[in-house]
Formats: C-alpha cells, structure tokens, sequence
C-alpha cells in the first residue's frame, strides 16, 4: 500500500486546510474551508478537479462529470440552461416527454422526425411550408 502524506493545517487568518499527498501516483487532495468558501481539489499528474461552495452557488470543474441514481429531480425557480461544445444527446429507455406552459420551438440546419409506428401533430392550426 501507499505510504501518504497527511496534513491539517489550522490558521486563524486562512482556515483549515486539509491535505493529503500520495507522491507515488502524483495525486495531491486538498480541502480549504476559510470564512468565504469551502473548496476541495484533486490534481493529478495531468488533470484537476475542483469544487468550490459558498453560502449561494456551488462549482464543479472537471474533465468528465458523472452523476448515478435511481431518480433525479432538478429544480430551478428562474432558468435552466444545458449547453454542449460538441453533440448533445437525450435519451430514455421508456416514454420521452417535453412541454412547456408558452411557446416550444426546435431548430436545426436539419431536422428529422421519424416514428416507427406513428407520427402525430395535433393543434388549432397546423401550418407546414
């Protein structure tokens, strides 16, 4: 096994600072916990994650974010914003369901519907050009 290095620093003017070295890997995990924030990282050879909370927002920043559980359920009182650099996908292995109380609108250089059963539109005017 790993021999680590383990520390706790305590300051009065910094906080605590938690850290715990494994030079063998090139692995340094660091928890700070000051009068403003509470932030945790893990820096590796070639990459950092790092995670910081204050009284009002929490940040993640990360190469690869994974979240697993049996129900997730995200709330936002004002906007939800989901932006890719690359593809974006949305996929359910059962029924698929998006509304909206307004308007909803899609749009693409391309667009395909397809349905192996059926396609339906329904509402008080349909109008396709």
């Amino acid at each position: 096994m790993t021999t680590l290095l383990c520390r706790i620093e305590l300051n009065k003017q910094e906080g605590v600072l938690i850290t715990v070295d494994n030079e063998a890997d090139s692995i340094v995990h660091t928890i700070v916990l000051n009068d403003k924030s509470i932030t945790t990282t893990s820096k590796g050879s070639s990459q950092t994650s790092t995670m910081i909370q204050t009284p009002d927002s929490i940040s993640l920043s990360c190469k690869d974010f994974k979240l697993e559980a049996d129900n997730i359920s995200c709330h936002a009182n004002q906007k939800t914003s989901h932006t890719s650099g690359g593809d974006f996908a949305i996929s359910s292995d059962a029924n698929f369901d998006a509304s909206a109380v307004n308007d909803a609108s899609l749009g693409a250089n391309n667009v395909n519907v397809s349905g192996t059963t059926l396609i339906k539109a329904e509402g008080g005017m349909i109008k396709l050009q």
